[in-house]
């Protein structure tokens, strides 16, 4: 029993065992790349029952709710958890153990093995810690802060404590661990941190490693995931003399998942060593693991990652990447990935890689002349960026502040057609709408697929085929991480016309019968309309229009009465590739969940401007379009519920979206690979992931203001115009202006603006019924994205007037 173990004679035989089997040597399997021969010869004295001191000024990015410990100890003055939600219960270990048994039966856990020297000390020594419980369905929206400081002193003290973080059912929590040096600390932190996951709970967890150059860290995590369950996790390993850290989770529970990234930095002769221990118990679990590694000076970096895919885990999915920069020749980097399959039916993956800075990338930096240092941690900061991108960004921007807005004459040279001639003119590429224009990045990874590993992708086992599959499925999972989704619950398809096509025959077709209504918004484009539609001829359920306002808003009150019981299904755009209308899709899918509905957005002219959360939106089916996000082609994807995914049919037949075929009937692949028939356009897919990347790192915040500017003096500047009527101008807009003007056609319109080399889009827009509820046959329309500028809107206000002059 918990209290018991706690008791000072079950401490004393763990205490006493620890001394009899002393510190793992070279010859352990699990130490044998990190000594501990320098910590045998020095002592530590326990941390004082007082807290050190520590300036507040220190504090001062670290924002409240946070719990803050100096040497080991609670400081009350300078916590402060009052902003906390009812529901979720926190307390210190001290104070926990003063409870009773209850409180602290998590610290029952034994650990038995020889190598396990530091959990087994912890059990016998941790007096303090964090014990935090969210109850059922409680979602804290501000993340935790935890604070671990080491403040230099005349003696160097041992601290050990032990955490649980524990979520009962559908809640959700953030934690933010911060740990770091004030002076030259010489003290040894050793935590061991337990996280229980309950059924449909996440737990995003970030952790910062930034200790002295003499500092010690051992650090222990033991998670357990329930069905469902979600475990986002990033750890930052910045410094610190030693610095271990374990991370151990468990998947217990069917569609478990877990994401966990890292950056190892060695420098100096600091020593980074972490283990990661992955256990598939349950069916149909992921995990994405992402770990990079750099080493510079004298420093040494340690890398162990352990998959185990237990038997009866069938349909666990599990990639596991290392990547190391070594960056000196006197660095040294050890990097050991293992995989170990027990299961059928599974998709798993693990490499590792040790290798320098580009030469040519450095070669570029240097010749524009940045110092060589400077040139180094500016490729070192990119290599290390993509394991950051797991973090929800209130997280990620805690851990790394929000660059300054991109150098946008850069990010414009990114895009090669954007520098050529139509008509002898420069291109004003005003359409981008219709398509978005594509990076060198994208182009380049496709051609890379044609030139290095063109193969196609599943059961090939030759290295090409393998290649091949594994950049397919990190397409899948870069899309995932861009949408805030699990990649397992994401189809990739053409685009939003296929997906929604695939929800209509699919879901819709076998469910809604006579009577049954299906909702869309008037501003629809012909992709949700069309299929609803034919759903309706054939299952006799009936259309029903939610209006809009004259100046292009969503009537959110009509609607709102609209969504009466009959209602089953209501398909919105999230913008208007028309009007640029921005629709509150968030608090309709909220609304219209309270009344049972499905709901189906139309993603396609959001995901290229905006950060999505489709997570947070609430829907039930997200469709987006890869060419409007600077992708190729014929890319797209579907997400959804995974309720959803499950009970759908396959919409189309063929090769890969099986497990078993016989003349006496088919066994269909699980989702979302059964709605994936026949050979997928993979270069377009993995152009794609590299577009989704691309559009992270210029970072969506920045584009979706950088865009509001150049709409608001693309406006301006259209209202100066006399006779221009701009089509829509609700005040929630993207981008987007459809505009007319009297006496000219819009086809006339947009082929004079052409001669001059403007590139826009006149007619109906695929929206017939919104351009009849303003009484118009066509418009013209011109869209920006971030890659525009101010010059262009002035070249497009010349090239308009002169167009006028010629249309009288």
């Amino acid at each position: 029993m918990a209290q018991a173990f706690c008791g000072s004679d079950a401490r004393r035989e763990v205490l006493d065992s620890v001394l009899r089997d002393g510190l793992p040597g070279a010859r352990s399997e699990t130490w044998k790349y990190t000594s501990l021969r320098q910590l045998e010869r020095r002592s530590f004295a326990a941390a004082p029952l007082a807290p050190a001191l520590l300036d507040a000024a220190a504090l001062e990015d670290i924002p409240a709710p946070r719990l803050v410990f100096v040497n080991g100890r609670l400081n009350d003055a300078l916590s402060d958890v009052q902003g906390l939600p009812a529901g979720v219960q926190l307390e210190t270990l001290s104070s926990a153990l003063a409870a009773g048994e209850d409180a602290v039966r998590f610290l029952g856990r034994r650990y038995e093995r020889s190598d396990e020297v530091f959990a087994r000390l912890n059990a016998a020594l941790a007096d303090e810690g964090v014990v935090l419980r969210v109850d059922d369905g409680v979602q804290v929206e501000a993340p935790l802060q935890l604070v671990f400081a080491s403040v230099a002193g005349d003696t160097d003290l041992a601290w050990h404590h032990r955490h649980l973080i524990e979520l009962r059912a559908g809640a959700s929590l953030g934690v933010v661990e911060h740990r770091f040096s004030v002076g030259d600390s010489a003290h040894l932190d050793n935590t061991v941190l337990h996280a229980h996951v309950a059924r449909d709970a996440v737990l995003k967890h970030a952790r910062v490693q930034a200790g002295s150059a003499r500092q010690t860290s051992f650090l222990r995590t033991d998670a357990v995931l329930a069905k469902d369950a979600q475990y986002h996790r990033v750890d930052l390993e910045l410094g610190a003399a030693l610095s271990r850290h374990e991370l151990n989770v468990r998947l217990e529970g069917d569609n478990a998942q877990l994401t966990a990234n890292g950056v190892l930095l060695g420098n100096g002769r600091r020593h980074v060593d972490t283990r990661l221990g992955i256990d598939h118990i349950a069916r149909d679990t992921s995990a994405e693991l992402q770990w990079r590694g750099v080493a510079a000076n004298r420093s040494r970096v340690v890398f162990h990652g352990g998959i185990q895919i237990r038997a009866g885990a069938d349909g666990t999915d599990a990639n596991l990447s290392n990547k190391n920069l070594l960056l000196s020749a006197d660095a040294e980097i050890d990097t050991q990935p293992t995989l170990v399959i027990d299961a059928d039916e599974v998709k798993a993956a693990h490499g590792a890689t040790v290798g320098q800075l580009d030469a040519n990338a450095l070669f570029y930096l240097r010749s524009r002349g940045l110092p060589q240092a400077q040139a180094q941690a500016l490729l070192s900061a990119a290599f290390c960026h993509e394991p950051l991108k797991v973090l929800p960004e209130a997280l990620r921007e805690q851990l790394a502040p929000p660059a300054d807005a991109p150098d946008w004459a850069r990010v414009r040279l990114d895009f090669p057609l954007l520098m050529r001639e139509v008509h002898g003119k420069p291109l004003v590429y005003f359409d981008n709408a219709n398509t978005g224009q594509k990076p060198v990045q994208v182009i380049g990874a496709v051609d890379e697929f044609y030139r290095r590993y063109n193969a196609n992708v599943s059961r090939a086992v030759h290295a090409l085929g393998t290649e091949a599959t594994d950049a397919y499925e990190g397409a899948r999972n870069k899309l995932a991480r861009f949408l805030n989704v699990r990649s397992n619950d994401l189809v990739l398809c053409s685009g939003t016309t296929f997906a929604i096509n695939l929800v209509a025959y699919s879901w819709a077709l076998p469910r809604l019968k006579a009577g049954d209504v299906i909702l869309v918004s008037r501003m629809e484009h012909h992709a949700n309309i069309v299929p609803w539609q034919l759903v309706a001829q054939r299952t006799g359920a009936t259309i029903r229009v939610a209006e809009i306002t004259p100046d292009g808003a969503l009537d959110l009150d009509a609607l709102r009465a609209a969504m009466t019981p009959e209602v089953k299904l209501l398909a919105v755009a999230h913008v208007s590739n028309v009007l640029g209308t921005i629709n509150p899709v968030r608090e309709i899918c909220r609304e219209a969940r309270k009344r049972g509905i499905v709901t189906v957005v139309d993603g396609s002219q959001a995901a290229p401007h905006r950060k999505v959360d489709v997570t947070a939106i609430g829907c039930d089916f997200y469709a987006i379009t890869g060419h409007k996000m600077c992708g190729p082609t014929g890319t797209g994807a579907l997400w959804a519920r995974r309720e959803h995914l499950d009970a759908m049919p396959p919409f189309l037949g063929g090769g890969e979206m099986i497990k078993e075929v016989s003349f006496d009937g088919t066994v269909f692949n699980d989702a979302p690979h059964k709605f994936e028939a026949g050979t997928p356009n993979i270069a377009g897919f993995i152009g794609l992931g590299v577009a989704a990347d691309y559009l992270q790192n210029v970072g969506l915040d920045h584009v979706e203001a950088r865009e509001a500017e150049l709409l608001a003096h693309f406006t301006e500047e259209l209202r100066r115009v006399d006779g221009l009527r701009i089509i829509g101008e609700a005040p929630e807009k993207a981008a987007v202006v459809s505009f007319l003007i009297d006496g000219a056609h819009a086809h006339d319109l947009a082929t004079l603006l052409d001669l001059e080399g403007v590139a826009v889009r006149s007619g109906q827009h695929c929206a017939h019924p919104l351009l009849q509820y303003y009484g118009v046959a066509a418009t013209c329309r011109a869209s920006l994205a971030f890659y525009n500028t101010h010059e262009e809107i002035e070249r497009f206000m010349t090239a308009l007037t002169k167009v006028r002059k010629l249309l009288g």
